[in-house]
């Protein structure tokens, strides 16, 4: 890929160079390629660029290529005109980052609830070994040591379901009558 500049000129009033290159190439170059071509010359990022056209005529293997290369990013992105597309995926990206700064937040709120918890187990603790072991002091060692008989559990009746008025037993066993 040969690349010779055709026209450079520096634009005052908005901050950038308006750079108008040739390239000779066997395939049409890319947006990648010339952006690459631009920040390795201009010592620039590639955030500061902008390819406006990649222009080539019907069998030929030379192409003019448009492009402004911007001081900074913030000139850039006050005097270019975003796409509909640019302005959703950038929205997108904002939305994701206070999704993600939301969670961040919802799980330190966690740890701090689930830290508070643990010392308030702490705190708690002590205090039920304490009552532990003066139950341990206080029953006769005698009746720790007999084996408790096996314990039944209680046995409970079905309930009955309420038996149904002779009415509706007769209604429930005519046939079902059509009106005429």
């Amino acid at each position: 890929m040969e690349v010779k500049i055709i026209n450079e000129t520096q634009n005052d009033l908005f901050k950038r160079k308006e750079v108008t290159l040739e390239v000779s190439s066997n395939i049409a170059p890319s947006n990648a390629d010339v952006q690459k071509w631009l920040v390795d010359n201009y010592k620039t990022d590639s955030d500061t660029i902008k390819i406006k056209n990649i222009l080539g005529k019907f069998g030929s293997q030379v192409f003019k290529v448009e492009a402004n290369v911007y001081e900074s990013f913030q000139d850039k992105d006050q005097t270019e005109v975003k796409t509909k597309r640019q302005r959703e995926a950038e929205k997108k990206v904002i939305e994701d980052k206070i999704k993600a700064d939301a969670e961040a937040k919802k799980v330190e709120a966690e740890t701090k609830k689930a830290a508070e918890e643990e010392k308030k187990a702490a705190e708690e603790k002590p205090v039920e070994e304490t009552l532990k072991e003066d139950k341990k002091e206080e029953a006769p060692t005698g009746e720790q040591d007999e084996p408790k008989g096996e314990v039944k559990p209680e046995q409970t009746e079905p309930e009955k379901e309420p038996e149904a008025s002779e009415k509706q037993k007769e209604e429930l066993s005519k046939p079902d009558e059509e009106p005429k």
